[in-house]
């Protein structure tokens, strides 16, 4: 469980630096699928619903490999490019969020087999706020296309209410963690 932490903290905190055109992500988004796959892996005989997400994890990794590198060389010169990228991103955080909800509903699996409370109903209220802020952000971003000064202000917002949202969301992972881990010993 506790790499399902380390894998969330990859996926969902996303730091970058832009030096002229390039951007970096110093904590790349593919990394933290990588994780996500091999926690899966090991995770898979506490739950059968771990299994099919190995499939999901994999293939969201190679998109954000590919995004990495697109952000990394890829000079965005058309006009329509940048509406791509966009879709293709708001696509790829919306299956994010379909992943994500099926770790959770995949804890709640292992509690129920286990018989024991590893902290499933406060991480899914947490999952739900990180989604509340992520559709904001999908329906803001057309806003802050085509009106810079109002959506500066509501991206910087909802930039705040974001951060909050998902260190709340990987503190219960955490301590979903540490309830596993006890519960294992027993």
């Amino acid at each position: 469980m506790k790499r399902l932490f380390w894998a969330f903290f990859f996926i969902l905190l996303n730091f970058s630096i832009t030096v002229g055109s390039a951007t970096v992500q110093l904590i790349p988004t593919f990394v933290g699928f990588g994780l996500l796959v091999s926690a899966c892996a090991h995770l898979a005989a506490e739950s059968p619903l771990f299994a099919p997400l190995q499939r999901w994890g994999s293939g969201l990794c190679l998109y954000y490999i590919l995004a990495w590198l697109r952000d990394l060389f890829l000079h965005p010169h058309g006009a329509a490019l940048p509406y791509i990228i966009t879709i293709l991103d708001a696509a790829a955080l919306l299956l994010t969020l379909y992943v994500t909800w099926r770790v959770v509903h995949a804890i709640a699996n292992v509690e129920v087999h286990r018989n024991v409370e590893l902290g499933s109903v406060p991480l899914f209220k947490a999952w739900k706020t990180v989604v509340m802020c992520a559709l904001l952000s999908l329906v803001l971003t057309p806003l802050v296309m085509f009106s810079p000064a109002l959506g500066a202000v509501a991206s910087l917002c909802l930039l705040i209410a974001q951060a909050v949202a998902t260190i709340f969301f990987l503190i219960r992972l955490w301590q979903v963690g540490k309830n596993y881990e006890q519960a294992v010993r027993l």
